[in-house]
């Protein structure tokens, strides 16, 4: 997939440039992966700002929007990766 020469790697510009159905697969299962953590993530800030711990209310409001974000985006990736053929 890489390919090195000239000090410049060409990377996909593409999901449908991945080539291979496990290197799809590995992609899509990290992406779960990093869709149940951040939300694991989120519930636990979630918990903070409700019970505080010496933890301010905002900062944890803007880490879960952005916990969310990323837990929305690499679940899209996911699922998108899924319909490849």
């Amino acid at each position: 997939m890489l390919q090195y020469g000239h000090g410049k790697q060409n990377h996909p510009k593409k999901l449908k440039d991945i080539k291979g159905p496990i290197a799809r697969a590995e992609l899509q299962r990290a992406h779960y992966i990093i869709t149940v953590l951040a939300l694991a993530l989120t519930v636990l800030v979630a918990l903070n700002i409700v019970e505080p711990v010496q933890f301010d209310g905002l900062l944890g409001s803007i880490a879960s929007a952005l916990l969310i974000v990323v837990a929305g985006v690499s679940l899209v990736i996911a699922v998108a990766l899924g319909r490849l053929k």
